[in-house]
């Protein structure tokens, strides 16, 4: 984790509050009340991290946002697709655990890194990469637990995948759906979307939160 304190991201006088960084903003009415409250607009993995409120110069209190592992299941029929949202700013690396107990118990299938791809070779002529990992053409064979995680080993999205029976589309049909392991656009996290910490009551004369990010 770095501890970088150089990267002001909202600040509050007695006049008026600003948001330095887009997506950070400070509500002035609460800081004259003394309410030095952090709002963050879209938090996600990227904005992992520890936060610090300053004032004159004094550091007043450490906050720390976290950001909890999606956990999704999904249903499938054979010859559909499916696409694994890879929406997060870091390389990533998908591991795949199969029902059969005889297989191994955790495989990596691929590694991603912004929109490059690299799977294993019985992988490699079935992904391909435009907004997701997406695998082509599934049947019962992949069924089992996809797992995200990014190169820390920090799992980020985990989803359960069944595969069942024959799809009764043609396998290229242009009605052919695509399962979107998404919910209400949180792709691979669940976060709260305010940072709030309410500070004892007193008179201030400019207070500025900074971040630190984990890298």
């Amino acid at each position: 984790m770095s501890q970088n304190r150089t990267e002001v991201l909202a600040e509050c006088d007695q006049t008026s509050c600003r948001s330095v960084k887009e997506g950070y903003q400070m509500i002035h009415d609460q800081y004259l009340k003394g309410d030095l409250s952090l709002t963050i607009t879209a938090a996600g993995l990227s904005k992992r991290g520890w936060y610090t409120c300053n004032c004159d110069g004094t550091d007043l209190r450490d906050v720390e946002l976290q950001v909890e592992p999606l956990i999704t299941t999904a249903h499938m029929k054979t010859g559909e697709s499916l696409l694994l949202k890879l929406d997060v700013p870091d390389p990533v690396e998908v591991l795949y655990n199969g029902t059969d107990p005889a297989g191994p118990s955790s495989v990596s299938i691929c590694t991603v890194s912004r929109s490059s791809v690299e799977c294993i070779d019985q992988y490699e002529q079935r992904v391909s990469f435009n907004s997701g990992l997406e695998l082509r053409g599934v049947t019962p064979s992949d069924s089992g637990v996809y797992t995200i995680r990014n190169m820390d080993e920090e799992v980020l999205c985990t989803y359960t995948v069944t595969v069942q029976g024959m799809n009764t589309l043609t396998p290229h049909s242009p009605a052919q759906r695509k399962l979107w392991l998404q919910t209400s656009a949180s792709y691979c996290w669940r976060f709260p979307h305010v940072l709030q910490q309410t500070f004892t009551r007193f008179r201030l004369s400019s207070v500025l939160y900074t971040s630190s990010y984990q890298v």
